[in-house]
């Protein structure tokens, strides 16, 4: 069931509404806007002495290659660095079954809010199309089974839902307006109201920055009963209970903006958006010749995987990969940050102020997995003799957790069995995804006792733990109580860390944006990065279009910066 966000009767609040964008309360500044107002002129100018200078770009996913995107478009040379075997689309992953057929499972980012108006700039730009994802209680999943504490409840498209449920979710959308001002909040993000945005949020994060979700749901009066229905239920698109220990501050950046409502996939797989753009030839470029792409400046091929970063010999950033070292002006690093301290690419502590070393040590990654098969017919289309769906979008308590049905995917229906999140996921973690789909199997026909599931897939499962993928070791961050700190010193480097502003490298990926896990806070912090090679090379945006690192703005829009810092300085 969808408690929260879901046009379920007599359950929405605010959700679902078209003005609202996810204008994150921390940093409320307009991306999609700044994007689209930089449609015909760039997001700025170089000076034109800096036309072709070559751009490190180490990571080929939405982050970087937005970023890379926009400074080929300034008239720099983005040369991106992405390791051969795992290709472009960091988790913008749609994974090729090989079978012959061009069918293919989302295998990391699969599902994205209209508020997300920065993905969406370049989701149209692209001409790519979309349509609404099967979500549970969504006229898109057509039915959804909700399984839990071995009862079954079964609801067809948007309701109603059992009241039991209901009430919840009325408890849910009352103590948002009582303890966070929701609706205020909601009007003044349609509005582009920052100062109202900025004056509600700033008490709130001094206010809750050490409260857990599930402490706020214990204070605000919600029982025990009802917490565990919430946690395995949840609202939206799906059980928010692996979320109880983050801090309560991550859940509102998601409903205050709509994150979790209305959500769309692309028709054509997510890695279509990242390919696309590799190849894309615009016609607005500066300097370089018209039909440039990042492809053509890079030869068709991304560099090597880099294995080292450090400080060039003579200034600048020295990128390695196995076989070449080369120093740039600028770089833009995009990888997990895990990565950095504790996989494949090792870096050079003195590129960093402590503070974002630290910060790095200590941001909080989740465990997510997904179990996807091909299916032989969309049987979840057909109703039995009882009048029911044969198949539902299902959620439950058992070990499939997430069940998500898709009538084609590649021109083939396809099922995620399976989609989980930490402990849920920990239960997947010493299985093949042979072994694991079986489980799944046993679980899903228990609840279908009356369909031959054996019969209804086809091929071999494909599964991804993405903790056991080297170059990610862990799903996306989310921050525990207390780390508001390290988000912002992170967050806010490209305008404030002197350190490595002063070599020239910076930050991005949606672990350093405020909304780890959502592709809108990747596309937020490769701008971010962007506006700081355009200034570290001595560039500037255009007085009718200023950029999130530009005095105008940043000074209005920072981060609130909350007193003491870590235990060095008590």
């Amino acid at each position: 069931m969808a408690v929260y966000a879901s046009k379920v009767e007599g359950l929405s609040l605010g959700a679902g509404d078209s003005d609202v964008k996810m204008l994150i309360a921390d940093f409320p500044f307009d991306y999609g806007n700044f994007l689209s107002n930089a449609s015909a002129q760039g997001i700025g100018e170089i000076p034109a002495e800096k036309f072709g200078t070559p751009v490190a770009v180490v990571g080929g996913g939405v982050s970087g290659i937005t970023a890379a995107y926009e400074l080929m478009r300034l008239g720099l040379k983005p040369e991106i660095y992405e390791d051969q075997e795992l290709g472009l689309g960091g988790r913008f992953q749609s994974s090729q079954l090989f079978d012959g057929t061009s069918a293919f499972a989302e295998m990391g980012a699969m599902r994205f809010p209209p508020s997300a108006t920065g993905l969406f700039h370049y989701i149209n730009l692209l001409d790519l199309e979309t349509e609404p994802f099967p979500n549970p209680l969504t006229n898109a999943a057509r039915s959804t089974l909700i399984e839990l504490l071995d009862e079954s409840y079964y609801i067809e498209g948007t309701g109603p839902v059992p009241e039991k449920f209901a009430s919840i979710a009325d408890k849910w959308n009352q103590s948002l307006e009582n303890y966070f001002e929701f609706t205020q909040m909601q009007t003044a993000i349609k509005d582009g109201d920052a100062n109202t945005i900025k004056s509600i949020w700033n008490q709130k994060v001094k206010q809750y920055d050490n409260v857990s979700f599930y402490q706020f749901l214990v204070e605000a009066g919600f029982t025990y009963d009802e917490i565990y229905i919430f946690g395995q239920v949840g609202f939206g698109s799906g059980g928010w209970n692996t979320d109880y220990p983050n801090s309560i501050l991550e859940i509102l950046r998601v409903v205050y903006t709509n994150a979790d409502d209305n959500h769309q996939r692309i028709i054509e797989g997510t890695t279509s958006l990242v390919e696309k753009l590799w190849e894309r030839q615009p016609a607005d470029i500066k300097h370089w010749p018209a039909g440039t792409s990042l492809k053509s400046l890079n030869g068709g091929l991304t560099s090597p995987a880099v294995v080292s970063i450090n400080p060039g010999q003579g200034g600048g950033i020295q990128i390695s990969t196995f076989d070449v070292s080369k120093t740039y002006e600028a770089a833009i690093v995009t990888p997990e940050k895990r990565v950095l301290r504790s996989g494949a690419i090792q870096i050079d502590e003195s590129l960093f102020g402590q503070d974002i070393i630290t910060a790095i040590d200590n941001t909080h990654y989740e465990l997510s997995g997904k179990v996807f098969s091909k299916a032989q017919s969309p049987i979840w289309t057909e109703k039995n003799s009882s009048g029911r769906y044969r198949m539902s979008m299902t959620l439950s308590d058992r070990l499939t957790r997430g069940t998500y049905l898709f009538d084609e995917s590649g021109g083939s229906p396809m099922v995620c069995l399976s989609y989980t999140w930490n402990d849920d996921t920990l239960k997947f973690l010493p299985f093949n995804a042979q072994e694991q789909f079986n489980r799944c199997v046993r679980v899903l026909q228990d609840i279908y006792p009356n369909e031959s599931l054996d019969d209804l897939f086809q091929g071999k499962p494909i599964s991804v733990i993405w903790d056991k993928e080297p170059q990610f070791i862990g799903a996306f961050k989310n921050n525990l109580p207390g780390q508001y700190r390290i988000q912002r010193d992170l967050f806010t480097a490209f305008k404030e860390d002197e350190v490595s502003i002063a070599h020239g490298v910076f930050l991005a990926g949606d672990d350093i944006s405020w909304t780890g896990g959502w592709s809108e806070g990747a596309i937020h912090s490769g701008i971010n990065a962007a506006w700081g090679v355009l200034n570290h090379l001595g560039g500037s945006t255009y007085s009718n279009n200023q950029g999130p690192g530009d005095d105008s703005v940043y000074s209005k829009l920072a981060p609130i910066k909350l007193d003491g810092s870590y235990l060095r300085e008590m």
